[in-house]
């Protein structure tokens, strides 16, 4: 494990370099394919460590994924709320307006970039955007932090954060950077929880195709956002339905294992009583007290309930085993 945590400034320093290496070209033709290219490099680099357990070494796999969407629109609920918390108190702090920080980014979105690229956003936002940034820093390196705790949360969302070099151009700058980091500890959360990245790479493009849509129309991002809370509210109810069956479920196992448990000692109580009277019945032969055939008699009727009761018991303690198990 210790070993493998070496690989994380390599896989860091891999996006940072491909970032560095995406063509500014007005052409889409040079500049799509040159992102996408850009993009999957660090999932090259991943793919030359793991090989052929590629795909479980970044999170990406079929178990777990109900869970996965679940917890991804469940958290979009939290943390719609926290970043709005966080940006008002942002704003009222510098003294801005939410109107001043969209008109920057507009203003510098129409420097750097043509007028065709924020509809490209739109598909770009889930492929290679969100796929490639989620595969790896919410799959690769949380994986390999995850026994750290939550730390395997925060750093790759630190890491993450701190390839966003461009917000440094803008006054919002820190704005910026603390919502990308919550941001990043969202998506974070929902592999944590669920143990696949499905739905950070679902949710990382649903807020990037929410974003940029809203610089094309507002009304449509309104919707979508709508929606997204929704189906939050849905999932959040599922996950605690979800949650009460699993108590319900462990209260009766616990329940019916104590009914269980307490048969097996009065079971025990009965077959050491029953021991103890073929060992009194035995004394009271030798000492001529009863006959042999009532002795014989005696003997057969409580050996016989002694093999009763040793197979009730025994499958008694197959019941619990299998239960425990």
């Amino acid at each position: 494990m210790r070993q493998r945590t070496w690989y994380i400034p390599i896989v860091w320093l891999s996006f940072f370099l491909a970032c560095r290496l995406i063509y500014p070209s007005n052409n889409p033709l040079i500049r799509i394919p040159n992102e996408i290219l850009c993009y999957l490099l660090p999932l090259l680099v991943i793919w030359t460590f793991a090989r052929r357990e590629f795909w479980r070494s970044v999170g990406l796999r079929r178990s777990n994924l109900k869970s996965s969407l679940l917890w991804s629109f469940s958290l979009y609920v939290v943390f719609s709320v926290v970043l709005v918390g966080v940006t008002s108190l942002t704003l009222h702090l510098t003294g801005m307006t939410s109107e001043q920080v969209r008109e920057e980014i507009e203003h510098y979105m129409r420097m750097t970039t043509p007028s065709w690229y924020t509809g490209y956003l739109l598909v770009a936002s889930f492929f290679p955007i969100a796929f490639s940034e989620e595969l790896v820093f919410r799959g690769y390196i949380l994986s390999l932090l995850r026994p750290f705790g939550p730390l395997s949360i925060l750093i790759p969302a630190a890491l993450h954060a701190s390839l966003h070099l461009w917000y440094l151009h803008l006054s919002i700058a820190p704005l910026l950077f603390l919502q990308a980091f919550i941001l990043f500890v969202w998506y974070g959360l929902i592999v944590y929880l669920s143990g696949n990245v499905f739905g950070a790479v679902l949710m990382h493009g649903l807020i990037d195709f929410i974003s940029n849509l809203s610089r094309i129309n507002e009304d449509y991002a309104m919707g979508v956002n709508t929606a997204c809370l929704l189906l939050g509210i849905v999932s959040t109810m599922i996950l605690l339905m979800s949650h009460f069956r699993r108590k319900m479920e462990a209260a009766i196992k616990a329940g019916f294992e104590e009914r269980l448990q307490m048969n097996i000692q009065r079971l025990k109580r009965m077959h050491k009583g029953l021991k103890v009277m073929l060992r009194r019945i035995q004394r009271r032969y030798e000492r001529g007290e009863i006959s042999k055939g009532e002795y014989w008699r005696l003997t057969d009727i409580y050996t016989q309930r002694i093999r009763e009761v040793e197979q009730i018991l025994s499958r008694q303690r197959s019941r619990s085993g299998s239960g425990q198990g």
